[in-house]
Formats: C-alpha cells, structure tokens, sequence
C-alpha cells in the first residue's frame, strides 16, 4: 500500500530541512550527515528498524529536494518509495546479500561527502571515529530543531490528547 503524506505534513518536512540548511549555512558547513532513526523520520516521515544495515540521510546546504539524499540497503528501496518526504531519485542504495567483497557494513563512501560536513554526535563510537577520520564534526542540529515546535507540530500535539482524553476505560 502505498503511503501518502497530506500537503501539509509535506512542507513541515520542507520546514524542517530549510531550518536544518540555515544553521548549516550560519556554520558553515555544507552538509550534515543524519543517522539516527527517528531524526531521519522526523526530517522524512521514513520509518525502518536499523538492525545492523545503516540507513543515512544527507542534507546538503544548498537546500531543496535535491538537496536530500539517502543511503539505504538495496532490499529497502521499495520501502523508501512508499515515502513522499525524499525523492527516490535522489536515494542511493548498496546490496545487503551477497556482501560486497572484503566488506561486512557498507561504506559510507557511497555518498560524497563535502570536505565541511557534521554528522549527529549520537552514531556510534565507531562509526564518529570513521566520520572524523574523514573530516566531519559532530553538531545535533536535528535534536536542536525538534526542541521548538511549529504551529504544525502543537496541533498534532493538541489533536493527540484530544484523543486521550475522550478514550474510555477499557
């Protein structure tokens, strides 16, 4: 079944990015590397269980929705498409069986990252130690942001204890 996001669900989304592309340009740094699971579904409404193949999401400063990209196993790609926040065009994907030859985990390699980029201080140790090996900096811009809410977000909020509140004991 194929997931549809309402209008205005899209530009939160559309919101979130342009916010996360104004601090990146205050900082200057030209891209940002998200990891985490829920950040990626706050930025895109793509939910998944990162088990053990990593799923990122690259938001580069020049904005739009070019300016979102991911990196996915090859399996989920289907998954990815049933989401309107990111353009499928833009996903990039790697095979998770076989794997690929003298590598257990992809690399993150696949995406091109800029000479200036952050990634979420909350990816493991091991891979922020690979991050800042390739010359990242670690900056929670998507923790910052989900700290105020938008008008979007406190309706939802209103709405959900709404629900509460006229939910019957069972």
């Amino acid at each position: 079944m194929k997931r549809t996001f309402s209008s205005r669900l899209k530009q939160e989304f559309n919101r979130r990015q342009g916010l996360i592309v104004v601090q990146l340009r205050e900082l200057g740094i030209n891209q940002y590397l998200v990891t985490q699971p829920d950040s990626i579904y706050y930025m895109t409404g793509i939910s998944f269980e990162a088990l053990e193949w990593p799923f990122f999401l690259l938001i580069d400063a020049s904005g739009g929705v070019k300016g979102r990209r991911l990196l996915v196993p090859m399996t989920e790609l289907e998954h990815l498409q049933e989401s309107q926040g990111t353009a499928t065009a833009n996903a990039l994907t790697y095979k998770k069986y076989p794997p690929p030859e003298k590598a257990v985990r992809p690399d993150v390699g696949r995406i091109t990252l800029a000479t200036n980029f952050a990634f979420e201080g909350s990816v493991p140790q091991s891979m922020a130690a690979l991050l800042m090996a390739a010359g990242g900096q670690a900056y929670d811009l998507v923790a910052k942001l989900r700290m105020v809410k938008s008008n979007w977000e406190v309706m939802q909020v209103k709405r959900a204890a709404a629900y509460a509140l006229n939910r019957t004991a069972i």
